[in-house]
């Protein structure tokens, strides 16, 4: 199983630093993301299944790819990469 901050890794644009622990992560993205985008955003670093993400989050299978492209564009806001950065 990776870990959220392994995923991160893979899809930051302009990665400089290093990523806040685990704990801080979750809570940002917690406070930052709707239910939805935040279930979807830890079954996605958990590897899991689209077919059974889509079905639980109730998304269409034929747009998966475009709730992921969204929920990766919201994370790579300059204010949100802000605060999963731990300060260098």
């Amino acid at each position: 199983m990776s870990t959220l901050s392994d995923y991160l890794q893979q899809k930051i644009n302009r990665f400089y630093g290093t990523l806040r622990d685990e704990e801080t992560l979750h809570e940002v993205f917690r406070r930052r993301l709707t239910k939805k985008e935040y279930k979807l955003l830890q079954s996605l670093a958990n590897g899991e299944d689209m077919a059974k993400t889509a079905a639980l989050l109730g998304i269409d299978e034929a747009n998966f790819g475009e709730y992921e492209r969204k929920l990766i564009k919201k994370i790579n806001q300059s204010k949100i990469k802000e605060e999963i950065l731990a300060e260098a």
